[in-house]
């Protein structure tokens, strides 16, 4: 696992990681990246409505509103879009701000599954 810089802004840096366990910059396995260029490759409203959440978060840091930024449970948070969509993240021990996936929501609650996810990323950052 290694980080990768999502976004970087006044404020802070937004990571993500590359799960991958290869050096090989060809083979990266970064969720968060991944999932942020099929946005924009497949719905650019979807993703710039995800994007200006990213940029507010990086410009001047913690994000007040519950519409754009909310804690989920256990330290796992996420960025939402106007649009359904989800990225989860959390705080390192090491103060590195970690973005772990994301997804499109399609039901009233975030599924148990995606903030388990999320959290198993957490726990494997955090024992490297």
């Amino acid at each position: 696992m290694s980080p990768v810089k999502l976004a970087i802004g006044r404020a802070l840096t937004l990571w993500a990681i590359d799960l991958s366990e290869s050096r090989d910059l060809s083979k990266e396995n970064c969720p968060a990246k991944a999932f942020l260029s099929d946005l924009k490759a497949t719905d650019e409203i979807r993703w710039k409505s995800m994007n200006t959440t990213v940029r507010l978060f990086v410009e001047i840091g913690r994000i007040r509103s519950q519409v754009r930024s909310r804690h989920l449970n256990e330290g796992i948070y996420e960025f939402k879009s106007h649009k359904g969509d989800r990225m989860l993240y959390f705080y390192s021990s090491d103060g590195r701000v970690i973005v772990t996936h994301g997804f499109k929501k399609t039901t009233n609650k975030i599924t148990a599954r995606e903030i388990q996810r999320a959290k198993s990323v957490r726990d494997r950052w955090e024992d490297s």
